[in-house]
């Protein structure tokens, strides 16, 4: 297992158990110490070296329910507004509320604040408008999810 700043953590397996399942238990409460699986952080992440006025499917079908809970976002030269929504796949989307930002040489991050929940099988999407001669879009979109 890895914690959010990458390092690997490895805690040692229970001993003394009973059953194979009472010590996995056991294993995962070492892991997380006394805090209720009740969801994980994770996310995606990317670069488009020349991104331009389009959707870029970021996650084509979501193998799990997502919350999108951040959006960050810069470019090396140019801007670009780069705006998240969720959709079926192969179908339309529904824009982000609070999940869209003007990309430029400084980092920009903002907090989305509805419409951000997808479900099982929906596509994550971002798309690109009112480019200026963009590079190097880097993005990251942190969610949370069910274990």
């Amino acid at each position: 297992m890895r914690n959010g700043n990458g390092s690997l953590f490895v805690p040692t397996p229970a001993t003394g158990s009973s059953s194979k399942q009472t010590a996995n238990t056991e294993f995962v409460s070492q892991a997380i110490g006394s805090a209720a699986l009740s969801s994980f952080v994770d996310f995606v992440s990317g670069l488009i070296l020349s991104p331009t006025n389009q959707d870029y499917r970021l996650i084509e079908r979501l193998p799990f329910a997502i919350t999108v809970t951040s959006f960050s976002g810069k470019t090396s030269t140019g801007t670009i507004t780069a705006a998240l929504s969720i959709g079926t796949t192969g179908g339309v989307g529904t824009a982000i509320t609070g999940g869209s930002l003007n990309a430029s040489s400084t980092q920009t991050t903002v907090t989305p604040t509805a419409l951000n929940t997808a479900a099982i099988a929906s596509a994550l999407v971002l798309t690109g408008s009112v480019a200026t001669s963009p590079q190097n879009l880097s993005f990251i979109v942190v969610y949370t999810r069910a274990p």
